[in-house]
């Protein structure tokens, strides 16, 4: 699991972790694969509605395939409370609001997020944007495609000027 923060020293690209699985011998002898390392870690997430909003503890989990991100009350849960779609997602922070404190926005929502510190903040940050690259690449989608073209109408009746 990734829990910790990598240091400076031994800090490689999330694309190097996320694609090289791990080399490691079975009691055999023989090598066997390990999957790559999850994002998974605790936020505090914003919840509630109206005067009663607050700050709760949340355990994440980052699920490549769908490429979002679970939130439980805590590690040893079965059933997420919910999730976020990472696909197609932004990602933002304001320098004066609280340390560590993120937005993202996602299917027309805002999920505001706090990690423990700033360098916590900018890892996750770091990292989700990665895996959000790496799926749009992989399923051959991106923003970019995804906007629609919007057809212009020329105005009519009243307003239009008339060609003659």
């Amino acid at each position: 699991m990734v829990t910790d923060m990598p240091g400076v020293e031994d800090r490689r690209s999330s694309q190097d972790r996320a694609t090289q699985d791990l080399m490691i011998s079975s009691p055999t002898g023989e090598p066997t694969r390990e999957p790559p390392a999850k994002l998974c870690g605790s936020l505090a997430k914003l919840s509630g509605k109206g005067p009663l909003r607050s700050f709760k503890n949340r355990w994440f989990v980052f699920d490549p395939r769908r490429c979002y991100l679970y939130y439980f009350k805590n590690p040893n849960d079965a059933q997420s409370l919910g999730y976020i779609s990472i696909g197609d997602a932004s990602f933002s922070y304001d320098l004066e609001a609280e340390e560590g404190q993120f937005e993202i926005h996602s299917s027309g929502r805002v999920s505001i997020l706090r990690a423990s510190n700033r360098q916590a903040m900018a890892y996750w940050l770091q990292e989700l944007q990665q895996k959000r690259w790496e799926y749009c690449n992989s399923h051959g989608t991106s923003k970019r495609d995804s906007i629609n073209t919007v057809a212009i109408e020329v105005p009519a009746g009243l307003v239009a000027k008339e060609s003659i």
